[in-house]
């Protein structure tokens, strides 16, 4: 299409399937990913991983992951407030530090998730983290 700024995309876009498909249009593609390491595994990530494998016969990717600890705090948001939407979002205000298999995150009271992130881009066919000078 002759398209020749900078892409800017979320996280999910970290998927070997895009560089398949993609190919060389790839290149260059910037996005924000939480700073999560799955080739650093914690203990809570390679229980997670190898549940998932052993359900699923393929290691998780990275929406599995995220996919995951947000099912789990919303479950343990509903063990502890209710099922009621703003009991549920009272109760994530709360959390400060809550560790699920994307390493750690807390809430501030408007609900909004607090993570450190890095910068990434696709280069040479592979995700790396972009180095900014």
């Amino acid at each position: 299409m002759g398209i020749l700024t900078k892409v800017i995309s979320a996280s999910p876009i970290e998927n070997l399937k895009l560089l398949e498909l993609a190919g060389e249009s790839a290149e260059g593609v910037i996005y924000p990913r939480l700073k999560f390491d799955p080739t650093k595994p914690t203990e809570i990530y390679k229980k997670f991983a190898k549940v998932f494998k052993d359900k699923y016969g393929i290691s998780p990717g990275i929406a599995a992951a995220y996919s995951y600890d947000a099912a789990s705090l919303l479950l343990y948001s509903i063990e502890l407030g209710g099922i009621k939407g703003e009991q549920i979002q009272k109760i994530m205000s709360k959390v400060r530090n809550y560790e699920g298999v994307t390493r750690f995150f807390s809430f501030d009271e408007n609900g909004d998730a607090i993570r450190e992130t890095e910068l990434f881009i696709v280069k040479n066919r592979k995700f790396v983290p972009l180095k900014i000078n």
